[in-house]
């Protein structure tokens, strides 16, 4: 479609009405995310998609009511804050991801696993380290899973209750699709008795678990940084449990479904250019030494010394964005600074309640941005380039940014330098192509990731 109507067009109903403008333009996108963005509204599909959830955090919300809920978890979330920076945070269920790998592979007497799908392993590890940073508590989906793919009993684990939430989170993101799809005056067909099951299961979870840590902290008994974020609230004095399981609702949707399908595909690229994994891993043994000898503290600082290890990360959120689509409404009147006029080089006028949607996916894929190889995986690219910048926009951009950026890439950075530690092969299942795509509420592997990995012996 941009091939043949230009970086940015409108999509009309059947009377020549535009019903959208579509674009690809990074300085259109710079306008109504950043230099405009007090023209344009997030999209009401965004509320209309995750109800009864989330209908008053941070990812459906606008003025004052977003102002405040963004503050409160800028202080905990954002960009330089403890939490946010923390790898210790996150060791425990990369420890616990590397058991479930060891589990569910099988290694054989060579040191290979047998083919499994990484990508769901992922997923699971999202989850897990997102209800811990946000809840206090794992949602235990990483050993729900190796006690069903094993049949053996994890008995000394600190459980929660005893509730699927991978198959909530699951019957949630499904419904959130369909909505999407249905558009604004069709969604509400995408409802059944599942998904309201599965919003009532997550709403008493989250629920108990918040008033719980409030009342310990009124009682005195003691809340730490062990009880994430609910607990930093707690000690804050909020104790409204329906504005702290919103924030709750928007750190789920948006921290368990990101960062498995971005660490999925770079491995997955990693697999195709065996040198450039060996390369990733010399760079990080002689910073951190192996598993077996450690040698450095992996903080948050010294993994960002790592430049191949960035360049890899930075190279994949361009290939892979975390958020292919972003969208936005006007308020007013507007315009957008290209678009108009016959070559398209002019302001676009744009009326008041026109949606703009922008296929970020392709914005980091123009050859004019990063020329002719722009659809190939090369990390080299962003040696002495930096990340700021309207052509390159993972985590959006201007005052509707995602707090989660740092905690993502945090996340990120050091589990995929903790992997190449580990293992120092990977291998595809076949003949299959883990780098097919599907487009769910993020663009993630179809095939799942089928792989199998070589356990390192130093």
């Amino acid at each position: 479609m941009f091939q043949k109507f230009g970086p940015t067009h409108a999509i009309n109903d059947g009377f020549g009405v535009p019903k959208s403008i579509h674009t690809i333009d990074p300085i259109n996108c710079d306008s109504f995310l950043n230099k405009n963005a007090q023209d344009w509204v997030i999209s009401p599909r965004r509320g209309q998609a995750i109800y009864p959830l989330g209908q008053h955090g941070i990812f459906t919300t606008h003025g004052e009511v977003w102002r405040r809920n963004r503050k409160i978890a800028q202080r905990h979330i954002g960009q330089g804050t403890r939490r946010a920076r923390n790898t210790e945070n996150v060791e425990p269920d990369v420890k616990l991801l590397f058991e479930a790998i060891d589990a569910i592979g099988e290694t054989d007497g060579d040191g290979w696993t047998g083919t499994f799908s990484l990508l769901d392993i992922l997923y699971r590890f999202g989850l897990d380290s997102t209800m811990r940073q946000t809840l206090g508590k794992s949602t235990d989906t990483q050993i729900d899973n190796m006690e069903q793919k094993t049949g053996k009993q994890f008995p000394d684990r600190d459980r929660s209750e005893d509730i699927n939430i991978n198959e909530v989170r699951g019957t949630l993101l499904n419904t959130i699709v369909n909505r999407v799809k249905l558009g604004d005056g069709m969604w509400w067909l995408a409802t059944s008795l599942k998904h309201s099951a599965a919003c009532r299961t997550f709403k008493n979870f989250a629920d108990s678990l918040v008033k719980d840590t409030i009342g310990r902290h009124k009682s005195g008994s003691g809340v730490d940084e062990s009880t994430g974020l609910v607990g930093d609230l707690a000690r804050e004095g909020y104790d409204d449990v329906d504005l702290i399981r919103e924030l709750v609702v928007d750190m789920m949707l948006a921290g368990q479904s990101t960062v498995g399908p971005l660490i999925a595909f770079l491995i997955s690229e990693l697999e195709r250019q065996p040198d450039l994994f060996a390369q990733l891993r010399a760079e990080i043994i002689e910073k951190f030494g192996s598993e077996k000898n450690p040698a450095g503290d992996m903080s948050l600082d010294a993994l960002k010394g790592c430049t191949l290890l960035q360049n890899c990360v930075n190279e994949a959120l361009r290939m892979y964005p975390i958020m292919p689509i972003i969208d936005r409404r006007a308020i007013r009147d507007t315009t957008l600074p290209r678009g108009g006029g016959p070559s398209g080089d002019i302001p676009l006028a744009i009326p008041a309640g026109t949606p703009v949607i922008s296929f970020i996916w392709h914005v980091h894929r123009l050859p004019s941005e990063w020329g002719p190889d722009a659809t190939v995986f090369n990390p080299s690219r962003w040696q002495n380039r930096k990340t700021s910048g309207p052509e390159f926009i993972p985590f959006g951009a201007g005052q509707r940014v995602c707090i989660g950026q740092q905690l993502a890439t945090t996340e990120i950075l050091y589990l995929v330098a903790r992997m190449v530690q580990r293992f120092d092969g990977v291998e595809r299942e076949g003949e299959v192509d883990n780098l097919r795509k599907r487009y769910t509420v993020v663009v993630s592997p179809k095939e799942g990731t089928r792989v199998r990995l070589h356990r390192a012996v130093d």
